[in-house]
């Protein structure tokens, strides 16, 4: 089973998400996890790439396992200000400094 990891900015944690077997993830789908969101970015060195869809809504790109793909939000001040986004071991570190005492783990 492959997934990949994004960072759900209004909970605060890491959600997986399941690939489809073509390597897509459906837009349907993605609304079930995040019902605010609108899409996913990628961040790599600065550079910003929004995920498209395709012609059956569904997420399709060259998805990076090294990498925790951000949500976009219509609403900006949801959306999260990324610190670097390359490795998932960078983006724990951050965030567990902005997670201070809280649990890092609760996801509610």
């Amino acid at each position: 089973m492959q997934y990949v990891q994004v960072f759900d900015n209004q909970r605060k944690h890491i959600v997986r998400l399941i690939l489809n077997t073509d390597n897509t993830i459906s837009y349907e789908y993605f609304k079930q996890a995040f019902p605010d969101a609108t899409g996913l970015l990628e961040i790599d060195e600065d550079v910003y790439t929004s995920i498209p869809l395709d012609g059956n809504r569904n997420f399709a790109h060259n998805w990076n396992n090294d990498i925790i793909y951000d949500l976009i939000y219509a609403k900006s001040s949801n959306n999260r200000v990324p610190t670097s986004s390359m490795t998932y071991k960078d983006k724990i570190w951050a965030w567990m400094g902005i997670v201070g005492g809280e649990n890092f783990l609760t996801l509610f």
